[in-house]
């Protein structure tokens, strides 16, 4: 996919932070917008205690202005120039193992079939303490690789692997322009929008490695497993379960009534509420998922 304007900006706020230096590896070799360079750039001027890097490359040189001393890159071809050739359908070898501080996945892992090795194969190319950064295609990609991905998947299979997770975010675009929003998983569903019009939506993920941990088994998604456990507790109380079963049905009855009691033109202006509110995305916005900065990158 390549690095825009917004994941320069998400990747100066984590140079910012203090977390990247050492040597980073990219899946492919990103391609790196003039606004994403622009920006970078102005951000390493302004860094005046920071030693400044040369290199050959100016794709190399947007990344050591974010603090890095190497600069790699992994592919399944070297027709662009990676370092590393690979395919991550396939395990790595031992001598990859922890080689790498930051592994950033800017768009290959949705063109890779086997997700399930390539996330294997980023936590192996990881030191410990490392970061593992993904952007990746959720909504309006159809036909851009194998894959779209939910936010989901980063939080139940990072948090499985005991992976310390700095942030999930959605990254909303629309030509360009774009909108961050924090993702913030809960006990329940999190009702995030399902239909983002004309918008492409990508998920970004940035989790560190905090073990050599390897699962024997496969993660499940939480909010499924949070309902199995609710269920298993109502089960356990049957008296519980019955009374709510009680509630329930009054509660509908008295529903049942209300509605016939309401006038025709009640009705009508309740109906025309209620479309608008479920066509006002912005308010999906503002309940289920926070806005990370309030405004357009």
């Amino acid at each position: 996919m390549g690095i825009g304007k917004a994941t320069a900006f998400l990747l100066k706020e984590l140079s910012q932070q203090g977390l990247f230096s050492g040597k980073l590896l990219q899946l492919g070799v990103q391609r790196i917008s003039p606004d994403a360079k622009i920006l970078v750039e102005s951000f390493a001027n302004q860094e005046a205690s920071k030693s400044r890097f040369n290199a050959t490359s100016s794709k190399k040189q947007f990344w050591h202005n974010l603090g890095f001393d190497f600069v790699s890159s992994l592919d399944n071809s070297d027709y662009e120039g990676a370092e590393i050739v690979w395919d991550l359908n396939l395990p790595l070898n031992d001598s990859f193992a922890e080689r790498f501080d930051v592994v950033f996945d800017g768009g290959t892992m949705e063109h890779v079939f086997n997700t399930k090795q390539v996330l294997e194969n980023i936590g192996k190319l990881l030191k410990i303490g490392g970061l593992a950064i993904h952007e990746v295609p959720s909504s309006n990609s159809v036909n851009h690789g194998f894959y779209s991905f939910s936010p989901t998947l980063f939080q139940d299979y990072y948090s499985k692997l005991d992976y310390e997770i700095i942030e999930i975010m959605l990254v909303v675009k629309k030509r360009h322009k774009a909108k961050i929003y924090q993702y913030s998983p809960r006990d329940r569903n999190t009702e995030i929008p399902q239909n983002w019009g004309n918008k492409n939506v990508n998920v970004w993920c940035v989790a560190r490695k905090r073990s050599d941990m390897v699962i024997s088994d496969f993660p499940q998604q939480t909010t499924y497993v949070n309902a199995w456990s609710k269920r298993d507790e109502d089960c356990l109380d049957v008296s519980y379960s019955r009374w709510n079963r009680v509630i329930i049905k009054r509660k509908i009855k008295t529903g049942i009534l209300l509605i016939r009691k309401r006038s025709a033109v009640v009705d009508v202006l309740i109906g025309f509420f209620n479309s608008k509110s479920k066509n006002n995305i912005t308010m999906l916005l503002k309940h289920e998922i926070k806005s990370k900065n309030g405004g357009y990158v």
